[in-house]
């Protein structure tokens, strides 16, 4: 019985029923939106930061002194460092390439020409192997990596020259019979990885079994072979180990002139920034709204309850007790709570489908989506209950206190 009569309420008073459930929509719309937008951009940049942003480069600022190596034994050093996850010594050379670097310049009597090279050097590395490059570092976002063939890896540094899909003459100063000292062979660009400043010492990537097969064992040696390394990567634990760690690099180093220690410094401090600060902030801006709300809703109960204060009085001396009133208040609310809950979940959703951030890395796009916790719809359905019961305890305990004469007052 007091359950129809709540729903006839609900329809009868609705500009005060679809005041509350927008006010209370509102509230925890936020709730589940704001601390969702909080989480998904920690774990994306989180995500980036820890599978990016911790690697540290060492290598030497001249970038044609790529023959000298250093010792193996500072592989050991470095790995024995308090927060350091992997060590990856990388022997680095010259890859060159035949009539493919243009020149622009101004003769002397003001014409504008343009030429190539002959030969053009790019620093290289190889993928895999021993002295070769992180495979996930090699991950392309444009075209493949290589396999046992012809083909090569470019990063987006010697893009512009290097174009994807086009075959060069490349040649290796090895042990050969040519007549210019250059093992020759015709190689295509297959693929490209995403621009990171940080690998401006790896211009293009190989395949290290086709080279071994390609150059021969003792062509491979003198190249990409034998102890020591003139490049160093290493993967930090996390985002909190990077500064440590690149300070034991920068005195390990310190005893190898030319040599500097590197790494995404800017990345760093915005994730630490937000993990201190912006995090904290998002869940503050939800908390904080979705309590302004509900203070509104006990102010809107207020009002409510001293407006339409007769009709109550008017079923105590019909003989209702304040125990049946106490019901029909708290399914009158329940009601509304939870056609508040299902618009406030479905809207949360539509939202955090429509809602995408992204961010400007090295000259590419990372996208975050936004993803709705399960944990805040929950607790957001919780909370509509919650706060209906608590405004209908309200709403009761307020009339019963005025008296039944102050109730009939204005009947």
């Amino acid at each position: 019985m007091t359950f129809k009569i709540a729903k006839r309420k609900v329809v009868k008073e609705r500009m005060w029923s679809l005041a509350i459930v927008g006010l209370l929509t509102l509230g925890l719309t936020t709730w589940m939106v704001v601390p969702s937008i909080s989480a998904s951009l920690q774990r994306g940049l989180s995500s980036y930061s820890n599978s990016i942003a911790t690697y540290i480069y060492v290598y030497h600022t001249e970038m044609d002194n790529h023959g000298q190596r250093i010792p193996i034994f500072v592989n050991d050093e470095i790995a024995a460092i308090q927060g350091v996850q992997e060590v990856y010594p990388i022997i680095s050379n010259r890859t060159y390439f035949f009539d493919v670097i243009q020149f622009h310049f101004t003769l002397p009597d003001g014409t504008e020409t343009t030429t190539k090279s002959s030969i053009g050097g790019f620093l290289s590395a190889v993928i895999g192997g021993q002295g070769g490059f992180p495979q996930v570092l090699a991950n392309t976002y444009e075209g493949r990596s290589p396999g046992n063939e012809a083909g090569f890896l470019t990063n987006s540094l010697t893009g512009s020259t290097l174009k994807l899909n086009q075959t060069y003459v490349v040649g290796f100063t090895v042990p050969c019979n040519s007549s210019d000292g250059y093992l020759k062979f015709n190689a295509t660009a297959i693929g490209q990885i995403p621009y990171n400043p940080m690998l401006q010492q790896v211009e293009v990537l190989w395949n290290s079994t086709f080279l071994q097969q390609m150059l021969g064992k003792q062509g491979y040696e003198s190249t990409f072979g034998g102890e020591g390394a003139n490049l160093f990567i290493i993967k930090a634990q996390d985002i909190k180990q990077v500064e440590p760690v690149a300070e034991k690099l920068k005195s390990i180093f310190s005893s190898y002139p030319g040599y500097s220690v590197v790494f995404d410094q800017q990345t760093i401090e915005a994730q630490m920034s937000f993990e201190s600060g912006s995090g904290v902030l998002y869940d503050l801006i939800g908390i904080m709204l979705l309590f302004s709300v509900i203070s509104i809703i006990f102010l809107f109960t207020y009002v409510f309850s001293l407006r339409r204060k007769w009709e109550v009085g008017l079923m105590i001396t019909q003989g209702w007790g304040w125990q049946r009133v106490n019901n029909l208040f708290l399914q009158y609310y329940l009601i509304l709570g939870l056609i508040s809950g299902f618009i406030s979940v479905a809207f949360s959703l539509f939202l955090g489908n429509q809602i995408n951030y992204s961010f400007q890395v090295y000259g590419s796009t990372l996208a975050i989506p936004v993803s709705i916790s399960l944990d805040l719809v929950t607790s957001g359905f919780i909370l509509s209950l919650l706060v209906s019961v608590v405004a209908a305890r309200f709403a009761v305990w307020r009339m019963r206190k005025m008296g039944l004469d102050n109730l009939l007052r204005e009947h």
